[in-house]
């Protein structure tokens, strides 16, 4: 026990571990296979278990560890449910750490639905029947090897009362003991007894032929129900909690790269790897290599489309969880390295109009992502409009009165983020007459 916590130190043991148990010695008001049932069911619902199963659209709720502290990951919802992030706050709510690992919930469950769906298909299942039937012949190996343990513990009760039942009344001593070996193999019988019942109640029934065929035409209907409108979120995780254990989320760094371990019902455990979308380039395992790439092609005098198509076809990928490289999005990137635009920088300058700036000039100076100020320019936190020049740049209204009120917005939202935001901070300064 801590000094000064009274709670700690408090240990639970399990019922195999009492010295003494006695079931069913006094009145209950359920049976002793409720109560511990209903344990169970406690025990699983707890925050550190899988948990019970939710009413939200995530699918892996209760089911994913942290594979930094060995923690489970909770849900984050926004925007109604419509977007799920699975992230790890244990560090930041016991510790006033940083969090350990955060990743967005929708491809990190649609790869866990593909595995499901692919051990549920008729071959899968297949293979499944076939080796749960060698294991069934291993189970009836041990039940043979338990029931020739009762039938000798049997046979050494027996034997010890017919020895007991022989002696002579007279020849006291020789009955006591006689008595006492006969109580002893009796205890032995009833303790191996009471072990194989344990035994027979940790292992499964076997399925019947009936039964297996069942399984084996649901199997071709599996993807059709998964996805059908009457088939709710609280059924699929019920499904996928038949099959799968726990999944440890291991995020490489601050990058995109996630690495997955999938722990099945029985043991087996699958490893995956997973790309998770990412706010900005420099958070990409390959962006020196991507960056390079890309000065080096357009040494080559490539248009910005062709670099494009190059960097798609040697497995490049962009961050904000884009699927390909466009001419416009390596001509922002240029920009945003100070290279500036290949073929546009002119009519860039020119198209901008006093007091402007490129949005993502300006969220380099404010130290913000730019995913950030486009919120804001959609909710009217700023004035901005889109350059008609190629790449899709947007300018901004940011004179220095204006980069002084978002400055103080984005600390603001830093530092007070549970607090409402002053009007005059979510208000753009009219520009200037001309």
């Amino acid at each position: 026990m801590v000094p000064g916590h009274p709670q700690s130190g408090r240990t639970l043991r399990g019922p195999k571990d009492c010295l003494v148990l006695l079931p069913d010695k006094s009145p209950a008001y359920i049976s002793a296979e409720q109560f511990w049932a209903n344990q169970r069911q406690l025990e699983d619902n707890r925050a550190t278990a899988t948990g019970a199963v939710r009413s939200g659209p995530a699918l892996l709720s209760g089911l994913l560890v942290c594979g930094r502290c060995g923690y489970h990951m909770v849900v984050n919802y926004n925007n109604n449910g419509r977007f799920l992030r699975y992230a790890c706050n244990r560090a930041r709510v016991c510790y006033g750490q940083p969090s350990c690992q955060s990743l967005s919930g929708q491809r990190l469950d649609e790869l866990v639905e593909e595995q499901v769906l692919s051990a549920l298909q008729p071959a899968a299942l297949e293979l499944h029947l076939a080796a749960a039937a060698d294991v069934q012949k291993q189970r009836e190996a041990l039940h043979h090897n338990w029931q020739q343990q009762l039938e000798r513990a049997r046979y050494e009760s027996e034997r010890a009362f017919r020895q007991y039942q022989l002696v002579e009344p007279e020849n006291r001593l020789v009955a006591r003991e006689l008595e006492r070996r006969w109580e002893v193999a009796l205890g032995e019988q009833a303790c191996l007894q009471q072990k194989y019942q344990e035994f027979c109640a940790s292992v499964p029934s076997k399925l019947s032929v009936g039964e297996q065929e069942q399984i084996r035409q649901l199997a071709c209907d599996i993807p059709q129900l998964w996805g059908a409108s009457t088939t709710t979120a609280a059924d699929r995780q019920r499904l996928v909690r038949l099959l799968i254990q726990k999944i440890e989320v291991h995020v490489q760094g601050n990058s995109e790269q996630v690495k997955l371990a999938i722990e099945w019902a029985g043991g087996f455990v699958s490893h995956h790897e997973l790309m998770r979308p990412v706010a900005c380039y420099d958070q990409l395992a390959d962006y020196e290599r991507l960056r390079g790439r890309i000065e080096q092609l357009r040494g080559y005098e490539k248009s910005m489309a062709e670099v494009a198509r190059v960097l798609n076809e040697e497995g490049f990928h962009p961050p904000r969880g884009a699927k390909r490289f466009t001419g416009g999005m390596v001509d922002g990137f240029c920009s945003r390295v100070g290279w500036g635009g290949k073929g546009c920088s002119e009519q860039v300058k020119k198209a901008l109009r006093k007091g402007e700036r490129l949005l993502g000039e300006l969220a380099r100076e404010l130290e913000m992502p730019m995913v950030s100020l486009h919120r804001w320019r959609k909710v009217g936190w700023l004035r901005a409009r889109k350059l008609s020049v190629p790449g899709g740049l947007w300018a901004v209204c940011a004179s220095a009165e204006e980069r002084k009120r978002l400055s103080k917005l984005r600390e603001h939202q830093k530092t007070q983020f549970n607090q409402p935001i002053p009007e005059e901070l979510k208000t753009p300064l009219a520009p200037k007459r001309q």
